[in-house]
């Protein structure tokens, strides 16, 4: 055989081994996973939710662990997963948001897709019945975001538009009613919107002009200072310069294309981080960590982290299980700088946990692991942010 013909035999043979591996990944039980692709998996995002945690890998695969008693998970089953596993849909995906008890994600098609808890319709398939798989949400519509909330979900379409559905007791759709809604429901219509957020029982949103509008449970004053019905948008400030949006339980957060933090709402566990003594409601906006340009910031049940630029990482609120990362089980009531040795990508405060993906795409857990949120294969608790080592 000449020298091209070995060359061409041996590319072949790694072209086919290398195809083999990533067949036995894609396919992988979590036992599988941990063997096959252990320390090899390069993660994209992560979304942290109750007790749960989704999160998307660079090559598009979508993996699921933790509490699994509504089918969360997406694998076809109700049983908690201590490592990851494969969400149970031939398809590749660009985005996932974990809620309380259920899950959305969106493929690389645009398609919208959801699963777990659907009580008071949260699944948005016209129905209240819990699924253990992903159904498709409005077939037909083009997804650009989507935002998984305690029992309600948002998300905005391909041309801009706002839609919610599920649990509306306390007008946390946004359409102006408090009428349960078992598929999405059109949220200001007219409006274009760029960025979308839902809490425990309220929802936020940038429009694309760079207003920040509020709706739903108007406790805490975390609807903003301008509250005129809260079953429908209220423009939180005056300025036009918003980019994203954050909704915890009590509190709601943003970010200014200027590169500036502020948050709103309950501050009783400092959530704010505003350095203030605790209190129930705090309306106005306050500026947040004065000496951080901020890139991102996510609003959990009673705490928030947010990323800097240059990958700094910082947590603060209700540190109860440690889920501010900073090795203590001590509230703060302003930014603390998690691992400052590690330049952080994005970040995704749960409900008592916190999961981070760094710039070398490692998945980093931390905080309460009741149900396996943490996905290090134990229901043990930690203080200190860990790589996930399947």
């Amino acid at each position: 055989m000449s020298r091209r013909g070995v060359r061409t035999l041996v590319g072949r043979v790694a072209l086919a081994t290398a195809m083999a591996m990533i067949a036995a990944i894609s396919s992988a039980t979590p036992a599988a996973f941990a063997q096959a692709s252990a320390g090899q998996t390069r993660w994209r995002a992560v979304s942290a939710g109750w007790n749960h945690t989704c999160a998307t890998t660079v090559h598009r695969a979508l993996w699921c662990w933790g509490d699994n008693t509504f089918g969360q998970l997406g694998d076809g089953t109700n049983t908690n997963r201590l490592r990851p596993v494969q969400v149970q849909a031939a398809t590749r995906w660009s985005a996932v948001a974990s809620g309380a008890a259920h899950t959305c994600a969106i493929d690389t098609s645009a398609g919208l897709w959801c699963w777990g808890g659907n009580g008071s319709g949260r699944i948005g398939d016209g129905s209240t019945t819990d699924r253990r798989t992903p159904v498709r949400v409005q077939a037909g519509t083009r997804w650009s975001a989507v935002a998984a909330g305690g029992n309600h979900t948002c998300a905005i379409d391909a041309i801009g538009g706002l839609w919610c559905w599920g649990e509306n007791t306390v007008g946390q759709l946004g359409d102006g009613t408090t009428e349960d809604r078992h598929v999405p429901v059109a949220v200001g219509t007219g409006v274009r919107w760029s960025a979308v957020a839902t809490g425990a029982s309220h929802s936020c949103a940038v429009d694309a002009t760079g207003w920040m509008w509020c709706w739903g449970g108007p406790g805490s004053g975390r609807l903003g200072p301008n509250v005129t019905d809260y079953r429908l948008p209220n423009q939180v400030s005056s300025d036009t310069t918003w980019s994203t949006a954050a909704a915890g339980d009590y509190h709601s957060c943003g970010t200014r294309t200027d590169g500036t933090l502020w948050c709103w709402g309950g501050d009783i566990y400092g959530q704010l981080g505003d350095g203030q003594a605790p209190q129930e409601s705090q309306p106005t906006p306050q500026a947040i960590g004065s000496t951080v340009t901020w890139t991102g910031v996510s609003t959990a049940w009673l705490h928030t982290c947010g990323t800097g630029r240059q990958g700094a990482l910082f947590c603060w609120g209700d540190n109860e299980a440690g889920q501010l990362g900073d090795g203590t089980t001590v509230n703060r009531s302003v930014p603390t700088s998690v691992r400052a040795d590690v330049r952080w990508r994005a970040v995704s405060a749960g409900g008592k946990h916190t999961c981070a993906v760094d710039s070398f795409h490692r998945l980093w857990c931390w905080g309460a692991n009741y149900d396996g949120q943490l996905g290090d294969g134990t229901t043990s608790g930690r203080l200190l942010p860990a790589p996930l080592r399947r």
